[in-house]
């Protein structure tokens, strides 16, 4: 009929529930599913939009929009409006840690696209932990906080990355070597043994 009674939705949960070990992750796939915030520790959502609010002392914090269900992408003036009905008043907020733009992005030249990935990432890896490090960005303004946290999550997903990969790299060669091992043992098993020589009956030239 089109109608999900409150019977049928609990129904629903209890089967799926049935299926997942920790009640921390269970509690956390709810929250992020239906976008419920709140919740603590490995329990807290992590769906939910975050934005850096300035209120009219000029302090800037991260905030998240408690209720955001129905608002479209880039929406400031529905942002504003949640955020006030939660209790924050907010003068700006901003969607990117300040990057927000309307530009489209400047194509790259054949020069560029014939780097390599392994220099596009070190490129990347170093200009994130300029900024991270870093007081002052390019254009000699002082970054704010979002955005070196922002950069920090960036470096420390580009760390992981090269560990897992690493570690990927690592598994290929012992496959690699065991594959080996098994040949050099298959290639010995199949090779020929030398006959056994039979000593002729009776005396020989050295008098045995």
């Amino acid at each position: 009929d089109g109608i999900i009674s409150y019977e049928e939705f609990l129904d629903y949960y209890k089967e799926l529930s049935a299926s997942i070990d920790e009640d921390d992750y269970f509690e956390l796939m709810i929250r992020n599913a239906w976008r419920i915030a709140g919740g603590e520790g490995v329990c807290a959502n992590t769906a939910n939009k975050r934005v850096l609010v300035t209120n009219a002392a000029g302090k800037q914090e991260v905030v998240c929009v408690n209720n955001e269900l129905g608002v479209k992408q880039g929406d400031k003036e529905e942002l504003m409006k949640r955020l006030k009905q939660q209790g924050v008043n907010a003068s700006n907020i901003e969607l990117h840690g300040g990057l927000d733009t309307t530009e489209k992005p400047k194509k790259n030249n054949k020069n560029n696209m014939k780097m390599n990935k392994s220099t596009i990432n070190a490129h990347a890896g170093n200009n994130i932990f300029n900024i991270a490090k870093s007081a002052k960005r390019s254009d000699g303004t002082a970054p704010t906080l979002y955005e070196k946290n922002t950069a920090a999550t960036k470096m420390a997903n580009v760390f992981r990355s090269k560990m897992a990969q690493k570690t990927v790299d690592a598994q290929k060669r012992k496959q690699e070597a065991i594959k080996k091992q098994q040949l050099e043992a298959q290639e010995e098993a199949n090779r020929p043994k030398p006959k056994n020589i039979i000593r002729p009956k009776g005396k020989s030239y050295v008098g045995f």
